[in-house]
């Protein structure tokens, strides 16, 4: 009995030494990185890439509205044939990766946020002009075009 009880003593004190030397490894690599934030940037960076993060690729979508609401930095490529035949080629992907892919640029669909201002008459002033001729919002016309998902805010006066 004495034989067994030792060896189980000698399992749990291999078993804290080892956690213990794991842990500060663990501790030394994280002390690392705290002190190199440009290390611990290009881990990541290179973590999401093997890990395939791509919020594009991975909704599994079909249609281009599907795609540009999922997320603005995604894009459809509206080229029929593009990403059939069985490769791992996504019709919504990051533009970048659509054009490397061979997405014609004029097939590309990513669309922008736009604002213009079309008519823009200065305020009145109190006492100036007539009763039907006073302005009291500026600019009085606009167009406003947005992606889908992107929230914009602008000032009127």
């Amino acid at each position: 009995m004495r034989k067994g009880g030792e060896a189980v003593e000698r399992v749990s004190e291999w078993t804290r030494k080892h956690s213990q030397s794991s842990l500060l490894r663990y501790s030394s690599n994280m002390e690392t990185f705290s002190q190199h934030p440009l290390l611990l940037l290009l881990f990541l960076s290179w973590t999401a890439q093997c890990f395939g993060s791509n919020i594009c690729t991975s909704r599994g979508v079909t249609t281009c509205q599907q795609c540009l609401a999922v997320h603005p930095s995604c894009a459809w490529c509206s080229q029929e044939e593009f990403g059939k035949g069985g490769s791992s080629v996504h019709r919504c992907d990051l533009k970048e990766n659509l054009l490397t892919e061979g997405c014609n640029g004029g097939s590309l669909e990513f669309p922008s946020s736009t604002f213009s201002i079309l008519k823009d008459t200065p305020l009145s002033d109190k006492a100036s002009g007539a009763a039907d001729d006073v302005t009291q919002i500026k600019p009085q016309k606009v167009h406003i075009k947005l992606r889908p998902g992107i929230f914009s805010q602008y000032i009127l006066k």
